[in-house]
């Protein structure tokens, strides 16, 4: 009797889950939670906020929606925040807001008739993965470094996403948000840029990811450098990449300026696009767009391959091969090599 008892009360323990229970739009989350039900938000500022770290919410196939006055998942100051899924985000003007919140994780969630999905700021080593974002009305993923960030942040990993009909899909913004893995993600339907990298986020890895129908540009390195993009497909679009020499001011740029420099660009295929590679602006004659390597890359049907504009010098494009494409190189730089 007293071996049955302890079975008993075992698989009582077992089935448990002290999270388990109905949330409240407005809620503060301080232990992990499961939702029971979906969850439909319209007052308030946010409809989950979460103020400490160490605990995970599981959407557990629910729906957490709202209007677009409010933040779905609000996270301040607070580590080792997990959001998982399956479940969907809807509604509001951004799916997760997280604001230093050092190794957050975001991953299998569907956000879907949103303003952005996730919004992440000075926070350190974020894992977005295994999410959908569909219709949305901003970024997919927008990670900044505003002025006032701590200095060292970066190391996020974006990968195996997938984003269809968005205005933009990965943007990182400074150099305190350098050192990041963008890769195997699929973006289509993009109205502004598939993955945009500028005020100096550098030393990045973009690859094997695929982009299409992206209707401005694939990939933007702007005041970007020391990236490696490579293994990546641009299928239609005006332009597959542009390197730019252009800082905007909106994130913390560690006194570097907008020189565009030793990027290796190598290995991807880009189809059907105005330009292939742009580099440059042509506002100037002086070299911003410098030293980088552009190898291996397979150029179809573009209307001009790869163009180097006033202001870039001595880059090396040699080693390319052009299909289709009726001006393989244009070359109003300084230089340069192809």
């Amino acid at each position: 009797m007293k071996i049955l008892t302890t079975l008993v009360l075992a698989l009582l323990l077992m089935a448990w889950q002290p999270d388990a229970r109905a949330q409240a739009c407005g809620d503060t989350v301080t232990t992990s939670i499961t939702l029971t039900a979906d969850l439909h938000c319209t007052t308030g500022w946010t409809a989950l906020y979460v103020p400490v770290g160490n605990i995970t919410i599981r959407l557990n196939g629910h729906t957490l929606s709202g209007i677009p006055a409010l933040q779905g998942i609000g996270i301040l100051n607070a580590a080792k925040v997990r959001i998982v899924g399956p479940g969907r985000i809807t509604g509001f003007w951004t799916g997760v807001n997280a604001t230093r919140a050092d190794d957050l994780a975001v991953d299998g969630i569907s956000f879907e008739d949103i303003g952005s999905g996730v919004t992440i700021s000075d926070t350190l080593a974020a894992t977005v993965k295994n999410n959908d974002f569909r219709k949305v009305q901003g970024w997919g993923v927008y990670i900044i470094a505003a002025p006032g960030s701590r200095t060292t942040l970066g190391a996020h990993a974006i990968v195996d996403n997938q984003m269809l009909d968005m205005v933009g899909g990965i943007s990182i913004c400074g150099h305190p948000n350098s050192d990041n893995l963008i890769s195997g993600n699929k973006i289509q339907g993009v109205r502004d840029y598939g993955i945009h990298l500028y005020d100096a986020s550098n030393n990045n890895q973009v690859q094997q990811n695929e982009l299409r129908k992206v209707d401005l540009t694939g990939i933007v390195l702007r005041g970007s450098s020391q990236n490696k993009i490579s293994g990546n497909l641009i299928d239609y679009g005006h332009a597959g990449m542009s390197l730019i020499p252009q800082l905007t001011g909106s994130c913390m740029t560690g006194g570097y300026s907008p020189v565009v420099a030793f990027n290796l660009i190598e290995t991807n295929s880009i189809f059907q696009q105005s330009v292939g590679i742009s580099l440059g602006l042509g506002i100037t004659k002086d070299p911003q767009v410098v030293k980088n390597r552009i190898y291996l890359n397979k150029l179809y049907n573009d209307a001009t391959g790869i163009y180097f504009r006033e202001d870039a010098h001595d880059n090396n494009a040699t080693g390319n091969a052009y299909f289709g494409t009726p001006t393989p190189v244009v070359d109003t730089g300084s230089g340069n090599t192809y």
